[in-house]
């Protein structure tokens, strides 16, 4: 209670307990306060938090969600973290559109696999690619142009095609 509030009281030769708060400023926030921990348990069914003006959690420490499962249903949603670790059997993510700025990014794949319908990517300065073998296949049409282009190998390069055209 606050100063001010009319309360029920119970009280002894030393101490005095509030039961219940009678009577309060309106429009005052109702508050639960415990010094030291404060556990609220169900040991059978289920607690819920309704609320229409929205739910605030704030801690000074770590926040811990431990559960059997986690589902988050929202209109709009933002995540602002330092450092985000995430460790997962299989993640599964549908989006209509996806943007990512990124100072840098590192990947380390067993397996990559991408199925697109068209791709571009545009190289400002420099792009590089070491690979044990390559092997480029274009149903219709390949080009590879360039202000100076080198072919180089160490032990053959074969030009196989019904027209050679040279110069």
């Amino acid at each position: 209670p606050e100063a001010g509030y009319r309360v029920l009281l119970a009280v002894s030769a030393r101490d005095a307990w509030v039961l219940s708060v009678l009577d309060r400023e309106a429009g005052a926030p109702t508050r639960l306060t415990a010094d030291g921990d404060l556990e609220v348990s169900l040991p059978a069914g289920r607690l819920s938090v309704t609320a229409e003006g929205g739910v605030d959690v704030a801690s000074g420490a770590p926040v811990s969600v431990v559960a059997g499962g986690l589902r988050v249903t929202a209109g709009e949603g933002e995540v602002s973290v330092q450092t985000l670790s995430l460790f997962a059997g299989a993640v599964d993510a549908s989006a209509e559109r996806v943007k990512l700025f990124a100072g840098a990014v590192d990947q380390s794949l067993d397996q990559l696999t991408q199925r697109v319908r068209r791709a571009y990517r545009f190289v400002e300065e420099f792009e590089q690619l070491r690979a044990g073998r390559i092997d480029y296949v274009a149903r219709k049409l390949m080009e590879l142009r360039g202000a100076t282009t080198t072919v180089t190998a160490d032990a053959l390069v074969k030009v196989d095609a019904e027209q050679v055209h040279i110069g």
